[in-house]
């Protein structure tokens, strides 16, 4: 569905922003009561299949809500999840009503928490990633396969760089 601007309507930003703000949390509760509503099926059917089911579409249904919120509010309750394909299976000996009424999925994983910045820190993540993919590069280039031959000519490091970067840190 495409969405529809009109200069009345963007005229009047107060509004727009009340109106928004409303609906993403009438949104944010609906979710709640969605993913009570699958807690509550399990614990009175029992039906790993079906809870499965539930817990993919309300989770494939949120998209641009927090979803690892969701996702581990849903784990708490017994959800298991492969990073690739999602929601695989479930554990009902997890289920309980009770413990999911009291926490709203939202608290789970708070949605973007800043977690401070250290320049050190970032620096030494490229220097471990560079050194790895320059092992790469030498397994490749030994490679008896063109392609892993030319993949490994795709990766460009400097060394004396390298070896600045990593008397900068104080590496080895």
């Amino acid at each position: 569905m495409a969405i529809r601007y009109n200069e009345k309507t963007l005229a009047n930003t107060g509004k727009c922003i009340e109106k928004a703000v409303a609906s993403v949390g009438k949104a944010r509760d609906d979710v709640q009561i969605a993913y009570v509503s699958i807690v509550h099926h399990g614990v009175n059917h029992n039906d790993k299949r079906y809870l499965t089911k539930y817990a993919k579409e309300l989770v494939a249904g949120t998209v641009g809500l927090n979803q690892k919120g969701l996702v581990d509010a849903l784990v708490s309750q017994g959800a298991e999840v492969d990073e690739k394909a999602g929601i695989v299976g479930w554990s009902t000996d997890k289920l309980n009503l009770d413990r999911a009424k009291a926490k709203e999925w939202w608290k789970f994983k708070p949605q973007n928490p800043y977690e401070g910045y250290s320049l050190e820190d970032a620096l030494k993540a490229v220097y471990s990633r560079a050194n790895k993919e320059l092992a790469k590069k030498a397994k490749w280039a030994a490679s008896d396969d063109p392609k892993l031959v030319a993949n490994a000519e795709q990766i460009v490091i400097d060394r004396d760089r390298m070896a600045d970067l990593a008397s900068f840190l104080g590496c080895k």
